[in-house]
């Protein structure tokens, strides 16, 4: 090869290799006018706003973006909080309203140029080679107006009587010096309420209060006070008899947003009760009769009712078994099975405030008694305030049989007779007992034969009575100007030959033989005027109204 050769080969190396140092010192430059891949993690908590930046070598403004940093250090320090930032230069504070323009660059490079004006910035960071951060200023908040509303909540006392209602008197108002459109009233109801009204009243200047009655819900009303102005509610809470804690009322005062309160310790009101429990038990006690006879049974039913109004718990009941009681038992109905005892009745038991507990008596009464049969209950409870109705007694009367001297029972009449002194009355039993079934409809029972006075009687005053050995039953009532009916002397009668009338039943009236039963009896059917049952007693009064001659007796006369 020739020396000439070889230098032109040297040469042509070296253009080459001149070359590529030139295309790589382009090929950087258009790098640094490209866009740098950042990486930057959603939510650095570094308070810097990235919605904006400038470039750091060409000071132009773009968008920043999510990817912002490389290499992964300033991920980990300079936006990572309480991390510092890399040594860089240090950059003067940009200030408000400083036009930005940028750096002239090299003929054909290309770049991306936009002026523009910095906001407020609170601060630049501009390290070495990255993007300057622009923090705006916050935008100012328009002045909120000022009221001092205050309410208050009362009910007079420091306890509630648990079942009983609980009235509170609530104050809303507004103590200036603005007025208020939309202020809120509430208050949750407390557990121990089950429903409550509202009644309101805008006492000042004031407006948009709205009632409620019966409601179960939490209360709440919106409204307008003026300062100066206020509101009152009358809140009346029914509590619940099983309630056992503390009655605490809250009310509440509330504003919207645009609205301050210097003073908002006085926006809540709250008022609390200590329970007191108030139970009134009454006590009812019945054999449904006025008489017993020696040696008979009889039923009694025993009630306890709690009158409320709280719920009481642990009352007890007392009936202590008469003397004249032989043998008895009981039980707490519904039931049918009563077990004989000669102890007393004694139960304990918790009874809601109305309800009732009902207790079944079965008793045979001895056979040689011989005054009134009284039966006494009694109940008790620590919460009861009204003693008076906590006992109850039942009192029977003996029947006893007096006799006819000379009257006739059960018998026909024999015009011997016997005299019931004004104002007394006999007790006489049937030689023979009288069923009656409520069927054999119009057919007599029973005759009163009354002292004969020629054809007919002349008829005194007189109240009859038949008895099932329990209550009595009054079957004729002459004397008391109300017709009798079911009988044949029912008035007005027309009595010959004066045609004078006994209207008004007079004593001593004339009834005409025609209208009597045998001429002068006057028949009686029961099943008008007594229930089914088997009657073994009759009972002759005299009113105290009679003329002073009392009544007469001729006999009693049972029809079969």
């Amino acid at each position: 090869m020739k020396a000439g050769d070889n230098r032109r080969d040297l040469i042509l190396l070296m253009l080459i290799l001149l070359i590529g140092i030139l295309f790589m010192i382009f090929a950087g430059q258009a790098a640094l006018n490209t866009e740098d891949v950042w990486y930057v993690q959603a939510d650095v908590g570094s308070n810097i706003n990235l919605t904006e930046s400038y470039s750091a070598d060409k000071l132009s403004f773009a968008p920043v973006k999510a990817n912002i940093m490389t290499p992964e250090e300033w991920y980990e320090s300079f936006l990572t909080p309480g991390e510092g930032a890399p040594e860089a230069e240090t950059v003067p504070t940009i200030d408000a309203g400083t036009t930005l323009t940028p750096a002239p660059t090299a003929p054909g490079t290309p770049t991306q140029v936009i002026q523009t004006t910095i906001p407020s910035p609170t601060a630049v960071i501009n390290p070495t080679n990255t993007p300057v951060i622009i923090i705006p200023k916050p935008t100012s908040q328009p002045p909120k107006t000022s009221v001092d509303l205050r309410i208050t909540n009362d009910d007079g006392s420091g306890a509630y009587t648990v079942g009983d209602t609980v009235v509170y008197t609530v104050i809303a108002s507004n103590n200036g010096p603005n007025p208020i459109t939309g202020a809120t009233i509430t208050d949750a109801l407390p557990s121990q309420v089950t429903q409550w009204d509202w009644a309101c009243t805008a006492l000042v200047s004031a407006s948009g209060c709205d009632p409620v009655a019966g409601s179960a819900s939490n209360f709440s009303d919106t409204v307008n006070i003026h300062s100066g102005g206020s509101i009152q509610y009358t809140v009346t809470a029914y509590t619940n008899p099983a309630a056992t804690s503390n009655l605490t009322h809250t009310a509440v005062i509330s504003f919207p947003s645009s609205y301050t309160d210097p003073n908002p310790g006085d926006n809540t009101a709250a008022d609390t009760d200590t329970p007191v429990f108030s139970s009134d038990l009454g006590v009812t006690l019945t054999d449904n009769a006025t008489d017993y006879v020696p040696g008979n049974t009889t039923r009694y039913v025993l009630t306890v009712t709690n009158y409320g109004p709280s719920n009481v718990t642990g009352a007890a009941i007392t009936d202590n078994r008469p003397a004249l009681i032989s043998l008895w038992g009981w039980c707490v109905a519904p039931c049918t099975a009563v077990p004989n005892t000669t102890g007393n009745l004694m139960d304990t038991f918790n009874l809601a405030s109305g309800a009732s507990r009902t207790y079944y008596i079965a008793a045979n009464i001895d056979g040689a008694a011989l005054v009134d049969l009284v039966n006494t209950a009694s109940s008790s409870a620590a919460t009861d305030p009204a003693a008076g109705n906590d006992s109850d007694s039942d009192t029977d009367t003996i029947i006893t049989s007096n006799t006819l001297p000379n009257g006739d029972i059960g018998t026909n009449k024999d015009n011997l007779t016997d005299t019931v002194p004004t104002g007394g009355s006999i007790t006489l039993t049937l030689g023979t007992s009288i069923t009656v079934t409520g069927a054999d409809l119009g057919n007599p029972d029973l005759v009163y034969y009354e002292l004969p006075s020629g054809p007919g009687i002349a008829m005194d005053e007189v109240v009859l009575e038949i008895s099932d050995g329990y209550n009595w039953y009054t079957i004729l009532n002459w004397g008391d100007g109300n017709a009798d009916a079911y009988t044949n002397i029912a008035i007005p009668l027309a009595v010959p030959p004066n045609a004078t009338t006994c209207s008004g039943e007079p004593d001593n009236c004339n009834i005409d033989a025609t209208l009597l039963y045998n001429s002068n009896g006057v028949a009686i059917d029961l099943d008008y005027l007594v229930p089914p049952g088997t009657y073994y007693y009759v009972r002759v009064n005299a009113p105290s109204g009679d003329s002073g001659d009392g009544c007469d007796v001729d006999a009693l006369y049972v029809i079969p």
